[in-house]
């Protein structure tokens, strides 16, 4: 069975956090070891940052998708500046 979460807000720089701590949260429930959530932030910062660009217009927003279920987790950032996609095979404590 696929899980899925679905995020959309504003690609204004001070609300990058939004869609980083929703994918955390999922990471954290999902019982992630906490090496492989602080590897997945890093690379999660990257790819908000790309999808947004570097100088978001005010009317642009970030689109979130985060798709998981027993062997992998896949998040889609749908930016103003292009789409990120990061996929990691599940890691079990």
């Amino acid at each position: 069975m696929i899980s899925e979460l679905r995020v959309e807000y504003p690609s204004d720089p001070s609300l990058r956090a939004v869609g980083r701590v929703a994918v955390i949260g999922v990471l954290l429930r999902l019982r992630t070891p906490m090496m492989a959530v602080e590897q997945f932030r890093s690379e999660l910062n990257d790819a908000l940052a790309a999808a947004a660009g570097e100088n978001p217009g005010p009317d642009g927003t970030i689109a979130l998708v985060a798709r998981w279920d027993n062997k992998q987790i896949v998040v889609t950032i749908t930016g103003p500046a292009s789409v990120q996609t990061i996929s990691r095979r599940r890691i079990l404590r």
